[in-house]
């Protein structure tokens, strides 16, 4: 696992006009009524007032995988909170339910220079996860983003993804990225995508 090659680096600074603590929300999808109880029951907590609650039912729904497909509507929403907490884990549920819906909102998020690093961080994880080359453009220029841990996740994300376009921009970051975990990291992901490692899930 590429988790094991680099620290988790905490940087500041980079991204995050809206606090964690803030109790905006978005406007939230209506339930459909063939919703399964379980995820009903997430789904309207995700539509709580309170950002906490909110966070906690997105990172249920992650957890039930591709059996929340019927979540992916309030978890896009979710991307737009107004709570950084609540769009780290819905970026990251999107990442577990795997559904490619979630393909271009995360871009979007990872293109949002105000946007969070962490989210930033679980979006490039999340397109990992879904292996769809429609993500490499977005995140090869995110591989000069000021934070290296977004940089790191990249890496990863492009490494999982395995499009051969990639190759050229994993090898200059391999060799010329200021951090040695992204560096470590993208040596890595050249070895997997050469070895034929990567998912190449989706082509559109």
């Amino acid at each position: 696992q590429l988790a094991v090659l680099g620290l988790v680096l905490l940087n500041s600074g980079c991204g995050g006009t809206n606090s964690s603590t803030s109790t905006a929300k978005t406007e939230y999808p209506v339930i459909p009524s063939e919703v399964p109880a379980e995820i009903r029951e997430q789904l309207e907590k995700i539509d709580s007032l309170e950002p906490l609650q909110r966070a906690h039912a997105a990172v249920l729904l992650g957890r039930m995988g591709k059996e929340a497909a019927s979540a992916v509507p309030h978890l896009l929403a979710a991307l737009k909170d107004g709570n950084r907490q609540v769009r780290h884990s819905a970026a990251d549920a999107l990442g577990e339910i795997r559904d490619s819906q979630a393909v271009e909102p995360l871009i979007a998020v990872l293109e949002n220079a105000d946007e969070d690093w962490e989210v930033q961080s679980r979006a490039a994880e999340s397109l990992g996860k879904l292996g769809d080359l429609r993500a490499t453009e977005t995140l090869m220029a995110s591989l000069i983003n000021m934070v290296s841990h977004v940089r790191y996740m990249t890496v990863v994300a492009l490494g999982e993804i395995g499009d051969p376009a990639a190759e050229e921009a994993l090898t200059s970051t391999a060799q010329y990225d200021p951090d040695m975990s992204v560096r470590t990291a993208a040596e890595y992901a050249l070895r997997k995508m050469r070895s034929g490692g990567g998912l190449n899930v989706d082509v559109h």
